[in-house]
């Protein structure tokens, strides 16, 4: 057993943020910090369940009791277990571990002065010698973490010895401390003081009707406003969380108690609990800016410690009770064990009232007048007209049970009176009828409105995202297109595309919409080769443009030996083009070109061709306009203006 201490060697880093995780991609190279984020992605998002679906406290184990231990004096020892604290970590002590009271006030006599408690009436400012004091203490324990598993790392020679291993796992670790103030807890006390306020609600049948729903939820926040108008993160929050009891008028029908707990819950929920989260908000939460969460420590035990003022110090009187208070300890218990218990773990008592609304945790039920149920185990077999103050020989349709002369019985209900004018009622402007709607339209649906048939009428235009639109700013049928259809609806037909017609005709299979500078027309896209290139002998080749297939219709006006380039290919990775000057020159033949090569031709050469620059046709168009409007594709047409054409010379068979 260790004495509460600890070896753990904090790490120097920064904490990441938890929110991320690494989007890993083909390629990518992790570093370091990427399996760091990675890791804390994944102990976040557990953290953040735990903290925010369980809670946090003890959840195993970590008894806590004082046991004496001879020359020693007494020691506090802590059994092994596991807890959780605020931040949502895990926090495991695989053995029991023990401090040594003397020991432990030895080595804080400084600080004792300013928080032992003379018991003594009036207290004195100097105590002699002897004197009999108390001394609050609180057993809290914290998560750490350590570096383990040293390896030897790479580097530079001549390294002192500390340099020559690193760790190389981080391991969970704990630490326990005897302290003298007690971890925050601002949680803990509010759900406590929250469950015990709604227990005190009553809750009976002897009512016409229940607080209404918002009278019931303003109570809970003018309970709490204490808490509510103060900073959630204030560095000094209020020692006591009490909301004080709910007024006597509060009352809820047991019909009703469904739907106010789920309300008071959902408000707790929304509202209070992250307020007093005692975290700021984030996921996970994250301590805040003044750190007043004492390092996300948990609470086991309170000790109220006798000492006695000594020669050498205060030193613990042996003679007295050390009293453990647990009372404010926080603890979780599994949902195993509330699942046993919600099925299994009440017992009908003798003699109570029964209870015939459906079954409610934490707040009583109160019936009036109370019902005596019989004893355990005794059949339920009673029927009303064998009892002696009912008499029901022999009731018939429409009677009810009266009681008169001490007994009930069977007599037809005669309703006279009453009020037959609407404007006689009272009472008609309470909103006491949750489930109408008002007039004033401030009461929003539920569900989906079923109108039989019927029409809505007199509805507004619509004007924005989300409202209904009137029969005349609806489309309907037989309602003209516009735009680029025409016809009508249901049925409109497209004739325009942004505003430019669209020829009708049936399409045939392979055919595109053209643009012939007038309208869109659809037309079978050609893709063809743009030449054909033949070596007419060394270093010299014949260019034919063969432009529109099978016609040759077009024939180029200009073709210069600016608009073409070559290139021979020399098998190297970087670069593998190599320039090669040429000059073309015309030849009688049409569209046939020479192409002289001022440079030795190559194994295999590139032709790259400026389709912008070379003209076609009378009016000396560009062809790469001409292409466009006729519909051809040029193969090896790769980029806007350039069209490539790969050649073989006999030199790649030598």
């Amino acid at each position: 057993m260790s004495c509460f201490t600890s070896k753990s060697v904090a790490t120097d880093e920064g904490e990441l943020d938890s929110t991320k995780h690494v989007n890993f991609t083909l390629g990518m190279v992790l570093g370091v910090q990427d399996l760091k984020q990675e890791f804390a992605y994944l102990t976040g998002r557990d953290q953040s369940l735990t903290r925010n679906l369980l809670g946090y406290g003890t959840v195993r184990g970590l008894r806590v009791e004082v046991e004496p231990d001879g020359a020693k004096g007494r020691r506090v020892e802590i059994a092994p277990g596991v807890a959780v604290n605020p931040r949502g970590q895990l926090i495991c002590v695989p053995a029991a571990q023990c401090a040594y009271l003397n020991d432990w006030l030895v080595a804080n006599q400084e600080k004792l002065a300013d928080n032992v408690q003379i018991v003594s009436s009036p207290p004195v400012v100097s105590p002699p010698a002897n004197a009999s004091a108390e001394l609050k203490l609180y057993v809290t324990l914290c998560y750490r973490e350590c570096q383990t598993d040293n390896v030897p790392i790479p580097g530079e020679p001549c390294r002192s010895e500390d340099e020559l291993t690193a760790p190389s796992r981080i391991k969970d670790d704990f630490q326990l401390e005897l302290r003298f103030e007690s971890p925050a807890q601002r949680e803990e006390n509010a759900v406590r003081d929250f469950v015990g306020w709604l227990e005190q609600v009553q809750i009976t049948d002897a009512i016409p009707a229940s607080t209404p729903l918002d009278d019931f939820l303003k109570t809970i926040r003018d309970a709490a406003q204490g808490w509510l108008g103060s900073p959630p993160f204030a560095s000094s929050p209020p020692s006591d969380f009490m909301l004080g009891a709910p007024p006597a008028s509060l009352q809820i029908r047991a019909a009703d108690v469904c739907e106010y707990m789920r309300a008071a819950f959902r408000l707790w929920v929304t509202e209070l609990r992250p307020i007093w989260f005692g975290r700021k908000y984030g996921c996970p939460p994250e301590k805040n800016e003044q750190q007043i969460f004492n390092d996300d420590c948990v609470l086991l035990a309170e000790l109220r410690l006798p000492v006695v003022k000594t020669a050498s110090g205060w030193k613990v009187d042996e003679t007295a009770e050390i009293i453990i208070n647990e009372q404010e300890r926080p603890f979780v218990v599994h949902l195993r064990m509330l699942q046993e218990w919600l099925l299994c773990g009440t017992k009908p008592i003798q003699n109570s009232a029964v209870v015939t609304s459906p079954p409610v945790i934490s707040p009583p039920i109160v019936i009036s007048p109370p019902i005596t149920s019989p004893p355990i185990n005794q059949p339920h077999n009673h029927t009303l007209d064998s009892l002696s103050d009912v008499t029901v020989p022999a009731p018939q349709n429409g009677q009810v049970l009266f009681f008169e002369n001490n007994e009930w019985i069977a007599k037809t209900l005669i309703v006279s009176g009453g009020v037959t004018k609407h404007s006689d009622l009272t009472g008609l402007g309470d909103d006491d009828h949750k489930q109408y709607l008002l007039i004033n339209g401030s009461r929003a649906l539920t569900g989906n409105l079923n109108v039989g048939g019927n029409l809505i009428a007199n509805l507004s235009a619509g004007t924005g995202n989300g409202e209904a639109v009137i029969f005349e700013q609806a489309i309907k049928q037989a309602d003209a297109a516009g735009g680029d259809l025409s016809g009508a609806y249901p049925n409109p037909v497209v004739s325009g595309l942004d505003g430019n017609p669209v020829k009708a005709a049936s399409p045939k299979a392979g055919e595109v919409l053209t643009w012939n500078g007038q309208a869109w027309i659809s037309q079978i896209a050609l893709m063809l080769s743009l030449a054909t290139i033949t070596r007419f002998k060394e270093n010299q080749y014949e260019v034919w443009f063969n432009i529109d297939a099978p016609g040759n219709l077009a024939q180029v006006k200009t073709f210069k030996t600016a608009h073409l380039v070559v290139s021979g290919e020399n098998n190297n990775s970087d670069p593998f083009l190599d320039p090669i000057p040429a000059k073309v020159i015309p030849t009688p033949n049409r569209n046939v070109f020479k192409i002289d090569l001022l440079k030795p031709e190559a194994a295999l050469m590139r032709f790259d061709f400026d389709i912008t620059k070379i003209t076609v046709g009378t009016n000396d168009q560009p062809l790469i306009k001409y292409a466009q409007e006729n519909n051809i594709r040029f193969a090896g047409h790769s980029e806007k203006n350039k069209v490539t054409i790969f050649v073989r010379s006999p030199k790649s068979l030598d």
